[in-house]
């Protein structure tokens, strides 16, 4: 499996450049998971302790796990590590929205060049996002891609400098 990080600040064009790769990347026939990480101190799914999964929670089960009928959601009581999430996954390719501790190859979304910058470290291998508008080729050395302009370049050059995830 291949593995590569979206990383940048909000509204930047994280969600829309990972909707770009997993959408080119499914349409040349490979399987895609991704993971999104919330940055909201508060987010949990079904929080509510008088709701069924809640009152599992309140109890004190460790691995929850709600089942549908159209998903299956597997609810841990703690934050797992990168390696850990990814050790769930047996898919061609995993896109990691905003995991800003994967140790591999990452893409920078940003509205300024200040805000790349500031993620800049020898991990980051493209820039994205909002900044990509102003028509910039290269910054910093690094390939800037449109998402919306030119998705098949954003696709190919992610095909192809993706890692492969090495379990631990």
């Amino acid at each position: 499996m291949k593995v590569i990080a979206v990383i940048g600040t909000s509204n930047s064009g994280k969600t829309t450049v990972c909707e770009v790769i997993i959408r080119g990347l499914r349409e040349r026939g490979f399987s895609v998971g991704s993971v999104k990480e919330i940055h909201s101190p508060d987010f949990a799914l079904d929080p509510d302790p008088a709701e069924d999964t809640g009152r599992h929670r309140a109890s004190g089960s460790q691995l929850i796990t709600a089942r549908a009928f159209q998903e299956t959601d597997v609810l841990y009581q703690d934050k797992l590590s990168v390696e850990k999430i990814l050790a769930h996954y047996d898919q061609d390719f995993v896109i990691l929205e905003g995991v800003a501790d994967y140790k591999g190859p990452r893409i920078i979304t940003a509205h300024s060049i200040e805000e790349v910058q500031e993620r800049l470290d020898e991990k980051v291998i493209a820039l994205s996002g909002v900044l990509a508008n102003s028509g910039q080729e290269k910054l910093f050395g690094l390939p800037v891609f449109n998402a919306m302009k030119d998705p098949k370049a954003l696709v190919d050059f992610v095909e192809v400098h993706a890692r492969e995830h090495v379990a631990k």
